[in-house]
């Protein structure tokens, strides 16, 4: 016989929040917070919508409403939506890793030669810069340890330098 569990509060705002939900659909209503906040939320499909869900999410920066409440709620939609439209229209790429590496060492003023003390050779990371050599899993623990470049950046395949123009 299967065990019968006590009833926790949490479960009964979860069950009238649905109660809700269904109570609404029969209405035409598809979310529990009838005539309220939630209303006016919609997709946003150009740059007028995107610029009327900046003004509506600017307005809780100075006072982040809780989590769960109409607000709260309000607030985490309006910023999945924007989430959403800006990865579909402005995706950054992220950079490869040799790339990143030159970045940090010019942002934290240091040197090929710092580079050399931390892979062990000094011919070692003028190839790796140069795109003649891939960086190998040391080379990327020690760069995410030391430098603290994270790892998923420094693993991405990066094109090497053509061998065949050298030669030519």
């Amino acid at each position: 016989m299967p065990r019968i569990r006590s009833v926790q509060p949490a479960d009964l705002d979860a069950l009238y929040r649905i109660s809700l939900l269904i109570r609404n659909a029969e209405q035409d209503v598809i979310h529990p917070y009838k005539d309220s906040i939630m209303r006016n939320i919609r997709p946003i499909r150009n740059e007028k919508d995107y610029e009327w869900a900046l003004a509506e999410v600017t307005r809780y920066f100075d006072k982040e409403p809780a989590r769960g409440t109409p607000d709260g709620d309000r607030f985490e939609v309006l910023l999945g939506l924007i989430d959403a439209y800006e990865a579909k229209h402005w995706s950054i790429e992220a950079p490869d890793p040799v790339d990143t590496i030159k970045a940090h060492m010019a942002q934290s003023g240091r040197s090929q030669a710092d580079l050399s003390a931390l892979i062990g050779s000094r011919p070692r990371a003028t190839e790796i810069l140069k795109r003649q050599r891939p960086l190998t899993m040391t080379m990327i623990r020690k760069l995410s340890s030391d430098w603290h470049i994270p790892a998923d950046v420094l693993i991405r395949p990066y094109p090497l330098a053509d061998s065949d123009k050298k030669r030519a």
